[in-house]
C-alpha cells in the first residue's frame, strides 16, 4: 500500500510540473543550443511561424543598447510551442508556451478570449491584429504573480528590461472596447474601455 502511495505521488507530481525553460531545442533530429546565431537555428529548423522584434532595449543609461527578437516554432497541437528569446543575435533562452495550434480555423474571437497569460503569438491567431497599438522599452521592476510589485519581504525589487505594448481591440458597438498591457510578448493586464464603435 506504501509503495503505491508513493507511485501516486510521483505520478501526480510528473503531470502537474509546470513546463519550464530549456537550453536545448529538438528539431527533427537536429538540436538547437542557446548561444547559437538567428541564422544557425533558421538553417537547423527552418523559419518560424512568428517573429517579434522588440526593436532596440535600453540598458539602464550604461553601455550600447541592444537588440531584441522573439521567435515562436508552433509544430503543430500534438507538440509544445517552443519560444527562442535572441538578445544581440544570440540565443538567451528557449521556453514552451502550451501546445501548438491546430491549423483548422478557429470560431472567431470574442472579448471573453483575452485574458492574461496569453501570448502574444496566440492572441494573434485567435484575434487578429489590434485596432490601434503602441510599442516602447521601460525599465521596470518584475511582476511577481503572488507578491506584487515589491518581494516577500517587502523590498522593491531591481529594475528589469521590459518590452511593453499597450493595444485596443474593438468588438463593435454592442460591447466594451478591451484594453490590453502586452509585456515581453504576454498579455499582463485586460481593461475594459469605452464602447466600441
Amino acid at each position: 500500500m506504501k509503495r503505491l502511495v508513493i507511485v501516486l505521488w510521483l505520478l501526480s507530481g510528473v503531470w502537474a510540473a509546470p513546463v519550464v525553460a530549456s537550453d536545448v531545442l529538438r528539431c527533427g533530429s537536429r538540436l538547437v543550443q542557446t548561444g547559437a546565431t538567428p541564422a544557425e537555428v533558421q538553417a537547423l529548423c527552418g523559419e518560424p511561424v512568428f517573429r517579434d522584434d522588440w526593436g532596440v532595449a535600453p540598458t539602464g543609461g550604461f553601455g550600447p543598447t541592444r537588440s531584441v527578437e522573439q521567435w515562436t516554432y508552433d509544430f503543430g497541437p500534438s507538440q509544445l510551442l517552443q519560444v527562442l528569446l535572441f538578445r544581440d543575435q544570440q540565443l538567451q533562452s528557449i521556453t514552451a508556451d502550451g501546445y501548438g495550434l491546430s491549423r483548422r480555423p478557429g470560431g472567431g474571437c470574442r472579448h471573453t478570449d483575452i485574458v492574461p497569460g496569453l501570448s502574444k503569438y496566440r492572441l494573434l491567431a485567435r484575434c487578429g491584429e489590434p485596432t490601434s497599438a503602441e510599442a516602447f522599452h521601460v525599465l521596470a521592476p518584475p511582476r511577481h504573480p503572488r507578491h506584487g510589485p515589491f518581494d516577500r519581504y517587502g523590498y522593491p525589487p531591481q529594475v528589469i528590461e521590459v518590452f511593453r505594448e499597450n493595444w485596443v481591440y474593438n468588438f463593435g458597438p454592442g460591447t466594451l472596447q478591451r484594453l490590453l498591457t502586452l509585456e515581453n510578448g504576454r498579455v499582463v493586464t485586460v481593461d475594459n474601455g469605452k464602447r466600441g464603435f
